[in-house]
């Protein structure tokens, strides 16, 4: 708006200066001559004399007021094309922030659209590690019904078998190797242990046994659980394989299966050991020496 205004008062004080030079202009060389000797006396040619001088140092201070307005007009040309680069770049980090925001608007909308998903997912999980819980909780009470009912030795190991087992504490070999850590169930450190290692990656026996279960378990997927004797039992989960059925007997490194995956670990097994049906720590009965276990903080 002060731009234009500047225009327009430039415009008209150019209309003036134009107006005054043409009028200077046609009068001629000698018309100022003509203006002060055409006085009849010398007061007026004085008089006279003083109007042309007046008329003159008005053109030249509408002059100069002119080249003065051309030079304002420039600087303010100057200022208002700063100010619109500036007012450019302004409004083009202005447009980077907004889709720097957007973008972060739409990862938290993100975020919050997985977050509900996996508490969705996480909610369904905690159910199936319930059921699982009781569906394994049945089996191995099963299990435990057969051994004390059973007086074939055919079924299950003899009392020296039994016994060497209870001394190999802290001497076994893991299932698999692979990252040990525990599996969190309803927020708190499970009893077993989950063993990472590739998919397919072959599973054996941690000693001599009897295979007393060999199939699938809600939450386990497929499960094989062995017996040593002495009321001792191994039981490994998640594979995606198993190449032993029930009854058959297993000797300590023998290969039972594969490894899969399930709801605690993407890739690997679940591995318990369990005496009279309680849980017993698999890392008591495991050599752990050179094994990468991860344990979560108290």
């Amino acid at each position: 708006r002060e731009l234009n205004a500047q225009k327009k008062a430039l415009k008209d004080l150019k209309e003036q200066v134009e107006a005054r030079l043409s009028a200077l202009n046609n009068m001629g060389t000698i018309g100022t001559l003509n203006i002060l000797f055409a006085a009849e006396s010398l007061p007026e040619l004085l008089s006279r004399e003083t109007y042309l001088k007046l008329l003159l140092n008005r053109d030249a201070a509408q002059r100069k007021e002119f080249l003065n307005r051309l030079q304002h007009l420039d600087e303010m040309r100057q200022r208002l094309k700063k100010e619109q680069a500036e007012l450019k770049q302004a409004a083009s980090d202005m447009e980077q922030q907004a889709l720097d925001l957007e973008e972060r608007r739409q990862a938290r909308r993100a975020f919050l659209d997985e977050l509900r998903h996996q508490s969705v997912r996480y909610a369904k999980m905690i159910a199936e590690m319930e059921d699982a819980g009781d569906s394994l909780k049945e089996v191995i009470s099963r299990l435990e019904q057969r051994v004390r009912a059973s007086d074939d030795p055919k079924d299950f190991i003899s009392r020296a078998q039994s016994a060497d087992f209870s001394l190999q504490k802290g001497k076994l070999a893991p299932p698999v190797f692979g990252r040990i850590s525990r599996p969190i169930v309803n927020g708190k450190p499970g009893k077993g242990i989950v063993i990472s290692a590739p998919w397919g990656s072959e599973i054996t026996a941690v000693f001599d046994g009897t295979v007393a279960y060999s199939g699938k378990l809600r939450g386990y997927g497929k499960v094989i659980i062995l017996d040593h004797g002495g009321g001792y039992l191994s039981l490994v989960g998640q594979a995606c394989e198993l190449f032993k059925k029930e009854g058959e007997e297993v000797r300590e490194g023998d290969l039972i299966g594969l490894t899969g995956g399930g709801p605690w670990i993407d890739e690997g097994i679940y591995f318990e050991i369990r005496k009279h049906g309680k849980y017993e720590d698999p890392l008591a009965w495991i050599d752990t020496r050179g094994l990468d276990i991860e344990l979560p903080k108290n």
